[in-house]
């Protein structure tokens, strides 16, 4: 869940020109997840030329947090 928001945040943030393959991920597993809805979101953190650094959350719709991931990616044109 986490890597498709993050992946998609990345890919909308350059307006799909690039796609993202994870090179790195650290995942903080804080709470186990309900068997009920969660929203994850996906942030995209300071570019390098061409690598993405991005940050995302797994949270319960009460906005508890659930887990957060750093990863860091690199950047591809996208297919035409």
């Amino acid at each position: 869940m986490l890597d498709d928001a993050m992946g998609l945040t990345a890919s909308i943030s350059q307006r799909f020109a690039v796609m993202v393959p994870t090179l790195q991920i650290s995942v903080s597993y804080l709470r186990p997840t309900p068997m009920s809805r969660v929203i994850g979101r996906g942030e995209v953190l300071p570019w390098a030329a061409r690598t993405a650094h991005l940050a995302g959350t797994l949270r319960c719709p009460t906005g508890t947090l659930l887990r957060h991931r750093l990863a860091s990616a690199v950047l591809r044109p996208f297919p035409k």
